[in-house]
Order: C-alpha cells, then sequence, then structure tokens
C-alpha cells in the first residue's frame, strides 16, 4: 500500500502490465470453473452461517477473554470472506489475472494480508489463552484479564497494519487459482528487479512451528498434572483426579482445529509461493485452505459449542415467528368498508 499511495512511480515500475498480453494464455488455462462455483457457493453458505454466530459470541464476549478473542477473529473472519470467498471465485470465473484489474487486485491483496497477519495472530494468543486457562489459571489472570486482553488485539492490530501498508501484496491469478506475491507469475518467470518481502514467510514460519509447540507443551503440562493427581489420590486412599470439565474440552477442541487449519495451511502457502508453478494442485489445495480457515469457524461453532448453537436456534425462530406474523398480518387485513350511498 505504502508503493501505491506515496511511491507510485515505484510501483508503476514494478507494477507495470504494459508489456505483458494476458491472452498469450488462454482463457481456458485461466479459468477453473468448478472450483470457483464451488468456492462461491461455500462462500455465501459460510458468510450466512457466521452472522448469528457472531451474534452469539457478542452476547458472550463480556464474559469471557475467549469470547472477545473469537468475537476479534469472527470480525475479521467476515471481512476476508469478502475477499477469499466472493471476490476471488468471481475473478476466477472471468480467468482473471493481475493485469485484468491491476488496481482492485492490488488493493484487494492489501487488504488480504491485513485479514491474513490479523487473523492468524489473533488466533495464537487464542490458544495460549485457552491452554493457560485451563492449567495455569492465575498466569491466565495476569496476562488476558479486564483490559489486557485489548493490549494483545491491539498488538495484533497494529502488526497487521504493518503487513498492510508495508509489505508487498499478495496478487490474484487465475492461472493458478490463488494468489502471489510476484505479479506477473506464469506470464515471466524472470523476476528480475522484484524483490520478495521476507516477513511474511518468517510469520507463517513462526505461526506454523508456535502453534503445536503450544499445544504440545500443554499436553505435557496435562499429563504431567493428571500423573500428579493420581500419585495424590493413591497416597490419600481417595478417589479424586484431575479433570477438565466438559465445556472447558469442547472449547480447547474448538480452538485446536481453527488452529491445525492455521498451521497447515502456513506450511502450504511457504512451499506454495516456491513450488506453486512446478504443482498446480499444490496451489489450489493451500487457497482452499485459506479460505476454510476463516470460513469453517461457524461449522465447528454450531457443532462443538452448545451455547452458540442454541443462540443461533433461538434467533432463526425469531426470524421465523416474525415472518409468519407479518405473512398473517397481510393475510388477515381488514376489507375496506363499502359506502352505503353508493348505488348502482
Amino acid at each position: 500500500m505504502e508503493l501505491f499511495l506515496f511511491k507510485h512511480q515505484e510501483y508503476e515500475r514494478l507494477y507495470n502490465c504494459t508489456n505483458l498480453v494476458i491472452d498469450s494464455i488462454p482463457i481456458e488455462n485461466r479459468r477453473l470453473t468448478i472450483e470457483a462455483l464451488i468456492n462461491l457457493i461455500l462462500g455465501i453458505i459460510y458468510f450466512l452461517l457466521y452472522l448469528p454466530c457472531l451474534y452469539s459470541i457478542w452476547k458472550q464476549h463480556w464474559k469471557n477473554d475467549c469470547y472477545t478473542i473469537l468475537l476479534y477473529i469472527g470480525i475479521v473472519d467476515l471481512v476476508a470472506l469478502l475477499i477469499i470467498g466472493f471476490l476471488h471465485p468471481i475473478l476466477a470465473l472471468q480467468g482473471a489475472v493481475f493485469c485484468s484489474y491491476p488496481t482492485l487486485i492490488f488493493l484487494a491483496g492489501t487488504l488480504a494480508n491485513f485479514v491474513w497477519v490479523a487473523e492468524s495472530s489473533a488466533n495464537l494468543v487464542l490458544a495460549l489463552n485457552r491452554c493457560l486457562q485451563m492449567f495455569f489459571r492465575t498466569i491466565a489472570e495476569f496476562l488476558f484479564k479486564g483490559i489486557r486482553i485489548f493490549v494483545w488485539l491491539l498488538f495484533c492490530t497494529l502488526y497487521a497494519l504493518y503487513c498492510m501498508f508495508f509489505i508487498k501484496p499478495i496478487l490474484f491469478s487465475g492461472i493458478y487459482f490463488a494468489w502471489f506475491f510476484y505479479p506477473f507469475v506464469g506470464y515471466r518467470e524472470d523476476y528480475g528487479e522484484f524483490i520478495f518481502d521476507s516477513l511474511p514467510t518468517y510469520h507463517n514460519f513462526i505461526l506454523a512451528v508456535l502453534s503445536p509447540a503450544i499445544y504440545l507443551i500443554f499436553a505435557i503440562a496435562l499429563l504431567i498434572k493428571n500423573q500428579k493427581y493420581k500419585q495424590t489420590t493413591n497416597l490419600n486412599n481417595g478417589n479424586t483426579h484431575f479433570s477438565i470439565s466438559h465445556l472447558e474440552r469442547m472449547v480447547l477442541l474448538q480452538v485446536f482445529v481453527i488452529s491445525l487449519l492455521n498451521t497447515t495451511q502456513c506450511v502450504f502457502y511457504i512451499i506454495m509461493q516456491y513450488t506453486a508453478t512446478q504443482q498446480k494442485w499444490m496451489s489450489i489445495l493451500a487457497e482452499f485452505l485459506w479460505f476454510h480457515i476463516h470460513g469453517i469457524p461457524p461449522i465447528i461453532y454450531l457443532t462443538l459449542n452448545k451455547t452458540i448453537r442454541n443462540d443461533c436456534l433461538h434467533l432463526y425462530k425469531i426470524i421465523r415467528n416474525n415472518k409468519v406474523q407479518q405473512v398473517n398480518t397481510i393475510l388477515v387485513q381488514p376489507a375496506v368498508p363499502v359506502n352505503n350511498q353508493t348505488r348502482i
């Protein structure tokens, strides 16, 4: 974004489409119709399902710092779905590449930088929050209680804004049904003076390592703590043992599934940037992984979170009853009174 706003001459030099002929690659090789339609249909479904889930999370967020993070992630996900769930398949159906709509794709790419960094960073905070909350509540309260949770989210936002303004954006290519930092992928093999930013690769690598590391550390902590409680029970000849509530297990499972998707996508996207031109299937798979990271949460919530599921059902019943009431009102409208003075 910095190039586009403040260094436009440099932007024109690096992203100049003057000598590129889009149709030198036939439209049939730039358009993946089936994949695009699946993406678009799922995008609509995910977006519509996310809205009531986000309403439920908003109702609960003041009770639990976990829901505050989920609310932040949910808002970011909705913005991401506008790009990866709607704009992406529409561009794919047209067989578009960067030079088809350079300004639109460049600006969408800068926003995509923001939502990916914001979501993945907040997801890492969420994983840390959940694990600490379950095993080390004192530390969790010290780090996340009250206004402190908003400090974490502010950091995620500022970091994402930095990547949005100062990191080169990812750019759509219908040839590979994916987004790349290089604007002319598939057309020019020589990158010339185009320099790739290293921060996105570092970000994805750190995320891919830290996310599973957090769960591994706390899985070990769980085993040690459980073993300690068993030993204490044996010494006291009691039947008390360390346990995690069903609600806590379900919340941890939700966070784990989302984090697993993030980790897998990070690994694929690092590989994809270097091998996608040889492995087209990998770019398509990585793109659908990215799409589902932002779209699958409502499915996870409705499946595993009873509170959100009940809120959504309640909201659905309210909407349905209002529609039925409106229809009944229309059907039972009183007849127009006949004027007694009217004569035939």
